[in-house]
């Protein structure tokens, strides 16, 4: 009797916890999409109240790449942050190799298990040029049916219609998987 009690107790936190992550998932989707539309003032800046607030909330200032600090105050809107979370404007913060589960085209098993990418996991974009990831967003979608298998749909901070990492405001893209370097999940 004492077994089963303390496996239906297991079970119990086991769904509770299934649910906050969802929920979580939700709360950080939902931060990402009450911010489409915003745009730097003047552009060009990396500034404006909006970017101000995504850059103050890992201790920057006006004028600095925003893409990870967005991304950031977006997961801070839906405290608690994930354990080990980091609160940084350098993208690659995020990319925490026990973290990844999508890695260049292929899938990378964490606790012994492959997980397809889900919405609010964080995808990088790698340049060559500067040989790091050099851009993060946020996955909306991994697998939407109107673009099919090979896209993704992403909502990101400083980008443009051009897809640039040094861009303007907070668009939602359509992005090529084959554009993505890395996905990270935070959750699990």
């Amino acid at each position: 009797m004492k077994n089963i009690f303390y496996l239906i107790l297991i079970l119990f936190f086991i769904t509770i916890n299934a649910q906050t992550i969802k929920e979580k998932r939700e709360c950080i989707y939902q931060a990402a999409i009450s911010q489409l539309g915003v745009r730097e003032k003047p552009i060009g800046s990396n500034g404006g109240k909006e970017v101000e607030s995504y850059l103050a909330c890992v201790g920057l200032p006006k004028g600095y790449a925003w893409c990870a600090a967005f991304t950031t105050w977006c997961y801070k809107q839906c405290k608690p942050l994930p354990k080990y979370f980091p609160v940084s404007a350098w993208a690659p913060a995020y990319a925490a190799i026990n973290k990844v589960i999508y890695s260049r085209g292929n899938y990378v098993k964490r606790n012994g298990i492959l997980q397809e990418p889900q919405r609010s996991d964080l995808y990088f974009v790698f340049d060559m040029y500067a040989r790091r990831i050099e851009h993060i967003g946020l996955i909306e979608d991994w697998n939407p049916a109107t673009y099919g298998k090979d896209y993704i749909i992403t909502i990101e901070g400083n980008t443009n219609d051009n897809y640039s990492y040094e861009g303007i405001g907070v668009f939602r893209k359509v992005r090529s998987k084959r554009m993505v370097y890395q996905v990270a999940n935070w959750f699990e």
